[in-house]
């Protein structure tokens, strides 16, 4: 009962948070007026059309929230995801390719540009950006082959190496991402980011699309060499000879005409879900104090550890939830499963080498998106009898192999909810009861 309370949370939690209400909040618009308000801002939109743009995981959500709100203000939309459908008969959804870019990706990126090319001045765009945009928007920088830009993306992937440095790599060698996109935008632009990133910082948001920054190639290239990434020749020729690029807009951020929000993000969700798991168990919560990486110990024994020291501290039953991304090594990437599966049977591992003073504990660790790896999980949960019953040879098999979606296929603890339109990185559960 306890597993199904835990994943009904998550679920419930996901619907709350969602990215078509987290759009709809920040919207406010009557339909017969001629204020947008966008939180602390307002926009005249009287006299304007507004056009709907975005990629992403959520960008199907996120359109259906700011289709609710503005409705028949909409003139048009294009969207990049996972298949082509439409939203109102307006905004079409181009089929696109995650989590490499792919041919289709890179039509239906062209189709976008084109499209927000056309924005008049006078209208206003809307910019839906997600995780997953990096995968689903790009057109390759002048000079750049797109089989190159393929090869490189995947040992991006396959390396350890946080987000931000992959984004610093990728922007340098795309025509849209460190804001490059802006460059083509002539009308006034609302961007409403759902982040999957550390820190929810607007550059690494599906790779900035529409934030301005620096384009950095020296550090592109001392990225590669630290992380020893063999680039095909026609990268490297182009971040040592192309020339410095440093994207500006010309009308300052959150002014009347350019606004930036991210209206989703894990903070928002892990208090939300704690909230609700300490309203459920009767017991107290608590959130990580930082986003979990797998960088400097920020992992699994991070997570761990901090079970330890709150059962330490206050002996009672209690909750500790935290958000994050670590990833699996391309060492171990040769089973199937995904970050979250893994995570939660080097969980099992853990508690079967060291033990830990509890009479009761149930962990979970799940995508909110809904989708892990190349597999039909999200995530996987065991409690103290799945702990008990499985052998601690088995563990260390099937987690050197990375097939923990085979070991929680056996135990009845894979979490399976389907694409969820949501995408707020992992989040990890531990209820500990004495």
């Amino acid at each position: 009962m306890i597993k199904k309370d835990i994943l009904a949370a998550i679920k419930k939690t996901i619907g709350e948070c969602g990215a078509s209400s987290a759009v709809g909040s920040f919207l406010d618009y009557d339909g017969c007026g001629e204020i947008l308000k966008c939180g602390e801002f307002q926009i005249s939109i009287k006299e304007k059309q507004v056009f709907i743009c975005g990629f992403g995981k959520c960008a199907a959500e996120m359109a259906s929230g700011a289709f609710k709100k503005l409705g028949e203000k909409i003139k048009a939309g294009i969207l990049l995801s996972y298949e082509s459908s439409s939203i109102g008969g307006k905004i079409s959804i181009l089929k696109s390719s995650h989590p490499l870019p792919d041919e289709n990706t890179l039509a239906a990126s062209a189709r976008l540009l084109e499209f927000v090319k056309a924005v008049p001045e006078n209208g206003l765009l809307i910019c839906l950006v997600s995780g997953g945009g990096s995968s689903f928007f790009e057109i390759p920088a002048p000079g750049v082959e797109f089989n190159d830009l393929l090869a490189l993306n995947e040992s991006l992937i396959k390396s350890k190496m946080p987000i931000a440095e992959i984004n610093i790599v990728r922007k340098a060698l795309s025509a849209v991402k460190g804001g490059r996109l802006l460059k083509y935008i002539k009308s006034s632009l609302i961007t409403l980011a759902v982040s999957d990133t550390a820190g929810s910082d607007p550059a690494d948001i599906a790779s900035g699309p529409t934030w301005p920054c620096v384009i950095d190639k020296t550090a592109a290239l001392g990225i590669l060499k630290k992380y020893n990434i063999d680039a095909p020749a026609g990268v490297v020729y182009h971040l040592q000879n192309s020339p410095a690029d440093c994207v500006k807009c010309s009308i300052n951020l959150n002014s009347k005409n350019i606004i930036y929000k991210v209206v989703a993000d894990s903070a928002a969700f892990i208090k939300n879900l704690a909230g609700r798991l300490s309203e459920k168990f009767n017991a107290r919560a608590f959130a990580a104090g930082f986003f979990l990486t797998g960088e400097k110990g920020r992992g699994l024994d991070y997570f761990m550890d901090s079970i330890e020291k709150i059962a330490v501290e206050y002996h009672e039953d209690f909750i500790f939830v935290a958000g994050g991304e670590i990833p699996v090594s391309a060492g171990q990437a040769c089973g199937r499963g995904g970050r979250c599966q893994h995570f939660a049977l080097g969980a099992m591992k853990r508690l079967k080498e060291r033990g830990l003073s509890l009479k009761k504990i149930t962990i979970a660790a799940a995508a909110t998106d809904g989708i892990e790896a190349f597999t039909d999980a999200a995530g996987a949960i065991f409690d103290e009898r799945d702990l008990e019953n499985a052998e601690t040879e088995t563990i260390t098999r099937h987690l050197e192999s990375a097939y923990s979606y085979g070991f929680f296929e056996k135990t009845g603890g894979l979490i399976k909810t389907g694409a969820t339109g949501l995408n707020v990185n992992d989040v990890f559960i531990a209820y500990c009861r004495f």
